[in-house]
């Protein structure tokens, strides 16, 4: 109970060995994963759920942040820890490139079709950050392998062979979408496989992709908050055309970005309850200053990453997450008949310039602030 966020002990949070303890429950909650934990029964307490969990983490390497590999490739990238001088961990987690031959062999479709779940080129719009104070984890493997957004157990089970009937599974909207942690398609809801996968190809995924970067993830979190005090945990994506939901007209542009006719970013901070409402309004001023169309929480509100790892105790000792969505209008070579597009256009530059400068002015600014509940909206762009 003292990790709900309005009902802390503020002093228990001084403690570093709460906030690990914080962060490793965290994980444990996120290690729910096919048969190696069952369903936990609703008699039982919260104490006793998450003792469960806990005894059910993976075994950790002696560094979370020395990735695994992969078919020779690393599991993530971490860069700017050693030059780290502000309370910031930016994520990518849906950028990552590389398809692995286990997987190509059971997909049906080629490498452009399997391109269009990417977040195209979100490493690349974030890669200053490292340079300028903040942490930086990427993700190097596919989203459409593994959706590191996800929640362990967000499994779809007609998408397997075999499956387990006590597995504990969260059905998900995103689950029946067939866009669970492992997915079933891609955008378009094109089929991924032509047949289901065998029941431990998830299990196995999950251990060698998911885990070991939500370690990282829960390392770096921990080290910002042991140097700093307190972390501001930014999720970055990109999403398809959207039309803005409130502004009927394209705001004046700063010279030189071409309007999109739609929305260009969404701000999502689990309408209020994973960041502080006057971070996500600072992210907004930054943005509309430079003539860009912005929107908070719709229509998207935030997803697993933001949700999970927010953390506060109401005296700024806290871990405060958020998710970006930015439009790939805006930095790409878009063609609405190739959605795999992934080849930066003319102001990709300057898009790159005024992303970064929001995020390093907002953590700045990051300080003791109130936490305001606000209205309600779904999760994130897919």
């Amino acid at each position: 109970g003292c990790f709900q966020r309005h009902h802390a002990d503020p002093e228990r949070f001084d403690n570093p060995q709460i906030i690990k303890l914080h962060l490793h429950l965290v994980f444990a909650i996120n290690s729910r994963t096919c048969s190696s934990i069952k369903s936990v029964t609703p008699s039982q307490s919260m104490v006793e759920q998450r003792l469960k969990l806990l005894s059910h983490i993976p075994a950790a390497s002696n560094d979370p942040l020395q990735s695994p590999m992969l078919e020779g490739v690393p599991v993530f990238a971490v860069h700017g820890l050693d030059q780290q001088t502000l309370p910031l961990v930016v994520v990518s987690p849906h950028s990552g490139r590389y398809y692995p031959e286990s997987m190509k062999e059971r997909t049906v479709l080629n490498d452009t079709a399997l391109m269009q779940s990417e977040d195209a080129l979100v490493d690349r719009l974030v890669e200053p950050i490292a340079w300028r104070g903040g942490v930086v984890l990427e993700a190097n493997i596919a989203r459409a392998y593994v959706d590191l957004n996800r929640e362990p157990n967000e499994l779809n089970s007609a998408l397997f062979d075999g499956f387990e009937a006590d597995t504990d599974v969260w059905h998900s909207p995103r689950v029946a979408a067939n866009l669970g942690v492992i997915p079933g398609i891609i955008t378009q809801k094109t089929p991924i496989y032509s047949e289901p996968l065998p029941f431990g190809e998830a299990e196995a995924r999950l251990q060698s992709v998911y885990h070991p970067f939500h370690m990282a993830l829960c390392e770096l979190v921990q080290k910002t908050m042991m140097r700093f005090g307190q972390c501001l945990l930014v999720d970055c994506h990109s999403m398809p055309p959207l039309q803005s939901l409130s502004f009927k007209t394209e705001p004046t542009r700063e010279s030189g970005i071409q309007n999109t006719g739609g929305l260009d970013v969404v701000i999502g901070d689990r309408s209020g309850s994973s960041c502080d409402v006057s971070l996500s309004l600072n992210f907004i001023e930054q943005f509309r200053q430079k003539g860009l169309v912005v929107e908070r929480n719709r229509p998207f509100a935030g997803g697993a990453i933001t949700q999970r790892y927010a953390m506060s105790n109401g005296l700024g000792r806290e871990i405060q997450s958020m998710q970006i969505e930015l439009s790939r209008q805006l930095y790409l070579n878009f063609d609405p008949n190739n959605m795999s597009s992934r080849y930066p256009n003319q102001q990709f530059y300057m898009i790159r310039q005024i992303f970064c400068n929001a995020i390093i002015a907002t953590v700045r600014r990051f300080a003791h602030q109130e936490t305001f509940d606000v209205e309600h909206y779904p999760l994130a762009a897919e």
